[in-house]
């Protein structure tokens, strides 16, 4: 019985450690690299990629498209609920996710 109990947990974090693979940037763009954070739900280094920008990280991020869809978007098919919350205080989707 012990050894099938050790056996589910192994098995259990080998899928887990699996399931949060970390994303990489494609290229060094800023906004391949921005992509990459927010895949990864790095809300500190989304924010200051976007600061880099040099405009207000709300307009930075309506001009940022992450494999050809707008970063809002590519927050929820990412399941990045940390970074949309905080970039999207106010939108509904961002609340969707966090809530998941």
């Amino acid at each position: 019985m012990n050894k099938v109990i050790t056996a589910t947990i192994a098995a259990a974090s080998i899928f887990s450690f699996n399931a949060a693979a970390k994303v990489v940037p494609a290229d060094s763009s800023r906004a391949s690299q921005i992509c990459a954070a927010a895949a990864n739900d790095k809300v500190s280094k989304v924010r200051r990629l976007l600061k880099q920008e040099h405009q207000t990280i709300r307009k930075a991020a309506q001009n940022i498209q992450c494999d050809g869809k707008p970063l809002a978007q590519f927050l929820q098919d990412m399941n990045a609920a940390k970074v949309a919350k905080n970039l999207y205080p106010h939108n509904d989707a961002a609340t969707y996710i966090a809530k998941r």
